[in-house]
This record gives C-alpha cells, structure tokens and sequence, in this order.
C-alpha cells in the first residue's frame, strides 16, 4: 500500500525550561514532546492519506529519548511510526537531519507524499522538507495553507508574504504545512492505549 509520511521532530517542551538566577537556561526538569507545529504535519498527513486511499505514516530522527514520541505519534491516527535512531542528532544540523530522513523514506519504498512542518517550535529553520525533496529528487511546495489530492494529482495553496499562490504536482513529492493550516485533534484516551 502507497504511504503519506508525517515527518516529525521530538523536541524539549519549552513550558518547562526554566532560567536559572544567573540567567542560564535550566533544561533539567524538561519533558519531550512532538513539536507542535509537528502535530499539524501529522494531522495532514492522516487526513490526506485517508482522502488518497493510502497508508499514513511516521518518521522522525533523534538520539534515545525520542523513543517516547512513537506512542503519541500512533496516538494521532498513524498507522505506522519509524524512528531512525543517533544518539548525535541533538547535535545535527538540516543537512543531516534531511539525510537521515531521506534514507528512512527510500527505505519505506512506495511513498506518495512526503509532509513536513514548515519549521520545528525548536528551531524553525524551514531547511528539512526543501533537502529532503533535493535529496529524493521530488517536487517541493512549501508554505502550505491548504492541499487536495485528486488522482494522482496535488493542489496546494501557498501563503505567501504578499500573495496567496496555487500550485499543482504530480506524486509523488513533498510539502511543508504552515501552523495554521492543520488544527492537530487531541488523542483520546482509547486511541493513546491502542
């Protein structure tokens, strides 16, 4: 079966960073969580596979502790979740990051949609779906407001600084949502035991 992967990053919750007396920032009592603007690109991702009849998927990159994100990732209507594992991808740039991810989406085989955030709530350097797209040599739409799929055949909305643009693409390829264009659904209690 054809797959839409979500890819997602696991980042440090910023509601619980603290700053020290001195000024310096204390990470100590941080949890992890799906960086939000991530949990949109996994609302897309379900929505648009159920509407191409294909498979939604999760892909993420991180050291260890990522390990926590696979079950709220299932949790949001991915039938599947893929954890490319490196205990130095704290440390990794976009290069790296979209390598990593690229060779986990060649792995998968059969990926009609590859959809990213626009940026992580970490850093939001807007680097991962452009690289992923230059690495598999797929079409690349970013700053996505809206998207459809018709056939075989993607209609995106962009929102740009001064105008709003519609694209079309042939699958497969690869887009980034803006925040607002996928409200994420909270997880219920039934599909977070699942």
């Amino acid at each position: 079966m054809s797959k839409i992967v979500a890819c997602y990053k696991w980042v440090v919750d910023e509601a619980d960073i603290r700053i020290n007396s001195d000024l310096s920032v204390d990470f100590s009592k941080a949890k992890g969580k799906i960086s939000d603007y991530d949990r949109n690109a996994i609302e897309a991702a379900v929505k648009l596979a159920e509407a191409a009849g294909a498979k939604p998927v999760g892909l993420t990159f991180g050291d260890s502790k990522t390990k926590q994100s696979l079950k709220d990732a299932l949790s949001r209507g991915l039938e599947e979740a893929f954890w490319v594992k490196s205990e130095d991808a704290g440390s990794a740039d976009g290069a790296v990051t979209a390598r990593a991810l690229a060779a986990g989406i060649k792995a998968m085989g059969d990926v009609l949609l590859v959809v990213c955030a626009e940026g992580a709530s970490d850093t939001y350097a807007r680097q991962t779906a452009p690289r992923i797209g230059a690495l598999l040599d797929l079409p690349v739409v970013t700053s996505v407001l809206n998207v459809t799929i018709e056939g075989n055949t993607v209609t995106a909305v962009r929102k740009l600084d001064d105008c709003v643009e519609t694209v079309k693409f042939e699958l497969p390829g690869v887009i980034s949502i803006l925040p607002e264009a996928f409200q994420p659904t909270i997880p219920g209690l039934k599909a977070v035991m699942a």
